[in-house]
């Protein structure tokens, strides 16, 4: 898994074949195949293997935005660099069975943890009742991989993890908190 990790980090998805893997993590194919089916599958299995328990232990966490920062820096070193530049091309190439177990044991324990964060924020009256759950997640989701795919190619700024998941959470909380009133944010359901 980590010589499929280490290729994924230096060729790119489409450079990552069985032949390379094998050769860099020093066995053989039939090695390979005899707990995986394809290249597929094993991708699925080295996006997947960050233990649930880092996002569960936010799960008590007492300050939802400090939580959702944590969760962003996971999110940032997930899969390293790699993580963020295969994701959009990964569902590309992956069999319908491969992508159902790829959105359970990869994509839906995330969005779980950062779902129960906001609901806490809500609870507290800090966040808006109307908060557009899903919405709050795929844009927290997104800010992370855009700015990975960009940082991989060398563009944009370079900030600390840290510094992108401050400013990406301070950003989507800033239009979700409860003072940021739809009208106030010009959306057009508080348009007259």
């Amino acid at each position: 898994m980590q010589a499929t990790a280490d290729l994924l980090y230096r060729r790119g998805l489409d450079g990552t074949n069985m032949d390379a893997i094998a050769a860099v993590a020093g066995v053989s194919k039939p090695t390979i195949y005899r707990r995986w089916a394809s290249k597929e599958e094993l991708i699925v299995d080295v996006m997947s293997a960050r233990p649930q328990s880092a996002f569960d232990q936010e799960a008590d966490e007492p300050d939802p935005r400090a939580g959702l920062v944590r969760v962003a820096m996971r999110l940032l070193s997930w899969g390293g660099a790699s993580g963020a530049s295969i994701l959009p091309h990964l569902r590309e190439v992956l069999d319908e069975r491969l992508a159902r177990i790829f959105e359970d044991r990869v994509i839906e324990p995330r969005r779980h943890e950062i779902r129960r964060l906001i609901a806490r924020a809500v609870e507290l009256g800090q966040l808006r009742a109307d908060v557009d759950m899903d919405m709050a997640i795929d844009l927290l989701f997104g800010g992370v991989m855009f700015y990975r795919v960009r940082a991989s190619q060398h563009m944009g700024p370079d900030y600390s993890d840290l510094d992108v998941a401050e400013r990406i959470v301070a950003t989507l909380w800033s239009g979700m908190r409860t003072e940021a009133t739809p009208a106030a944010l010009g959306s057009p359901r508080g348009r007259s």
